[in-house]
């Protein structure tokens, strides 16, 4: 046997440990809970803003093969959604058809917009545990990590929200993935599916950047020599533009709306260049960080931070006494771990900007919580490990676990949860009822402006419809003609209805119930003087 073939012999001897088989039950398990605790929440929840925007695509894509948003006419240069209604490139549109797949499987509806996200996520969770396992070799770190970002605000709100965040962050674990293995096989497949994967990435979402680079950096680092590792670099980046590509098929077909929308939207919202945001970060943070603390939680914020935080200090001090006794390598995946965690923070923060970031962290907090996870299993392990009698032991770890899942709590949904099963049948907690209850109470007669939780709904009903919208960067439907207007909890809030005159005819739900619809119809003023 030549010495290639030895080493080639021993690498493939590193790949034979699997999961147990107690591990894809957990797993199972996991996502169970998961589709449990979300899917009452998709299939009543009134669509919130942005999903008017992106659960459309899908269904005009199934129309005629082009993403858009019909009801979003907007003719404002300076518009992110600028002519939309004849095609959308305000973001890149991979989710917009895998969205339209789930509408040819089950219906075109928000419900099944967000389902489409969900099952991204619970694709993300398995992904996410084989990357804690490959770097810290500790199945148990690997689960608390993936368990509790399963639990977190982080995955929650873009779980149940028809938005491409998750699926972007998912390709994003898939392609780190990747690139482990390449780091461990040296086979160039895994370089492959990881640069088509980053492309389908930016095909996704903007943010598909930060593991971008991540992954560059990372592939420059893999054993090899100089011209080795340049040509992967080189490789990773033409896969990723190869996998992008096919929007350059759409892009084509109207350059000039491409400019407008996506050059609005992304690039013109984020500040300075991103090299300068990268040399001085200081701003962007200043704007991130509060949107930051809202989305995930003070309490979760802590526990993400403070697992990264005690991870280097870790590492810090465990790495002089390793040089010692020659075991230093065991480090590393801790050492690749928290570079990840640190990097995927510093980089989505300075990429973002000045542009108003949320579901995005879904992809930072992923790798933020398998630090978290690592310190847990540390501590777990010292626990049982101390000179401590077995009942006191037990209950350590009961009390440490146990106050690491009530921490999580808060975020969880459980609340929302509850309240919609406890209400399933009743017509203002569910938005598909109430609606089709709004549409029966609303003629089809001209234009009519329909509240963002509404609208989708009312042009799938053969209405011709208008957002109630009064935003010059997205949409104003002042100075528009119509004969009615679906006023709801967004447009009432935003007083749409008093911008266009439009006089009150019918109250429906209970506006003090943040859980239930709420809605009123109006009338033109026109035409409501000459009713009796």
């Amino acid at each position: 046997m030549s010495d290639a073939e030895a080493v080639q012999t021993s690498v493939l001897k590193t790949m034979e440990p699997r999961w147990p088989r107690s591990v894809y039950l957990k797993l199972l398990g996991l996502m169970l809970v998961e589709l449990l605790l979300r899917v009452p929440v998709i299939t009543h929840q009134l669509p919130a803003q942005d999903e008017d925007f992106f659960a459309v695509p899908g269904y005009t894509i199934l129309q005629d093969g082009v993403p858009r948003v019909p009801y979003l006419p907007s003719r404002d240069p300076t518009s992110a959604f600028y002519r939309s209604d004849e095609v959308l490139f305000t973001l890149p549109p991979a989710y917009f058809y895998w969205q339209a797949l789930w509408y040819v499987i089950l219906e075109p509806t928000t419900s099944v917009a967000r389902l489409a996200s969900l099952i991204t996520g619970l694709m993300l969770l398995p992904l996410l545990y084989e990357l804690g396992w490959r770097l810290t070799g500790r199945h148990q770190a690997a689960w608390w990590g993936v368990m509790l970002y399963a639990l977190s605000r982080a995955f929650m709100f873009p779980s149940i929200n028809g938005r491409p965040d998750l699926m972007c962050a998912m390709l994003g674990i898939a392609a780190l993935v990747c690139i482990e293995r390449l780091e461990r096989t040296l086979r160039n497949r895994w370089l492959v599916v990881a640069g088509l994967l980053i492309g389908v990435g930016f095909m996704t979402h903007p943010f598909a950047l930060v593991y971008a680079l991540q992954c560059g950096v990372w592939v420059l680092l893999i054993h090899g020599r100089w011209w080795q590792r340049l040509g992967r670099g080189a490789a990773l980046v033409g896969l990723s533009i190869v996998g992008a590509s096919p929007w350059g098929l759409l892009i084509a077909k109207a350059p000039d709306l491409f400019h407008k929308q996506f050059f609005n939207n992304v690039l013109n919202r984020t500040g300075p260049g991103l090299p300068s945001r990268m040399i001085s970060p200081g701003y962007s943070f200043e704007i991130q960080t509060p949107l930051f603390i809202d989305h995930v939680g003070p309490l979760q914020v802590a526990l993400v931070l403070g697992g990264i935080v005690l991870l280097i200090a870790t590492i810090g001090m465990r790495w002089r006494r390793l040089s010692v006794d020659g075991k230093r390598r065991e480090l590393l995946g801790w050492i690749k771990l928290a570079v990840l965690a640190v990097s995927s923070i510093y980089l989505l923060v300075v990429c973002q900007g000045a542009h108003p970031s949320k579901g995005y962290w879904c992809y930072p907090m992923a790798i933020g919580f398998l630090c978290t996870g690592v310190c847990i299993d540390g501590l777990l392990q010292v626990i049982q490990t101390a000179r401590l009698p077995r009942v006191v032991q037990y209950g350590l770890v009961a009390a440490v676990s146990l106050t690491v899942l009530v921490a999580m709590v808060p975020g969880s949904g459980v609340r929302t949860t509850w309240v919609y099963l406890s209400h399933w049948h009743e017509l203002n907690y569910h938005a598909p009822t109430f609606t089709r209850m709004l549409m029966e109470e609303t003629p089809k007669e001209g234009v009519v402006i329909v509240d963002p939780g509404y609208v989708f709904d009312f042009y799938r009903a053969g209405y011709d419809a208008r957002l109630a919208l009064i935003f010059d960067f997205f949409y104003n439907v002042e100075g528009v003609p119509y004969e009615y207007v679906v006023g709801g909890p967004y447009s009432i809030r935003d007083r749409v209805p008093d911008a266009v005159k439009a006089v009150q005819l019918r109250e429906f739900g209970d506006r003090s119930n943040p859980f239930t619809c709420y809605a009123r119809l109006y009338r033109s003023p026109d035409a409501a003087s000459q009713l009796p």
